[in-house]
């Protein structure tokens, strides 16, 4: 399907429709399934994978000046590996 009026160098680009996951670190730890990986390089950029990860600042430093990126860590790792495009918040 091609629209004319979008198509061509220098017109505004069509939305790209996406997956994705969420995890929300705000209360206990949770485990989760690894993510599969991804093994045709063209499909992320066509269709990208998004994991976003709600980190609280709480998490991140229990106690002033001490950061802990561990849970954060444990669960960007396996998403990056298997190519998800990570959005922390």
């Amino acid at each position: 399907m091609a629209f004319p009026a979008l198509a061509g160098e220098g017109g505004p680009r069509l939305p790209v429709l996406g997956l994705g996951y969420e995890y929300d670190l705000s209360g206990e730890r949770e485990e989760f399934l690894l993510p599969d990986g991804i093994q045709d390089p063209s499909i992320a950029p066509d269709h990208p994978l998004y994991v976003r990860i709600r980190a609280p600042w709480s998490l991140l430093e229990a106690r002033a000046g001490t950061y802990d990126w561990g849970e954060v860590d444990r669960i960007v790792d396996p998403y990056r590996a298997a190519r998800f495009e990570v959005t922390l918040c």
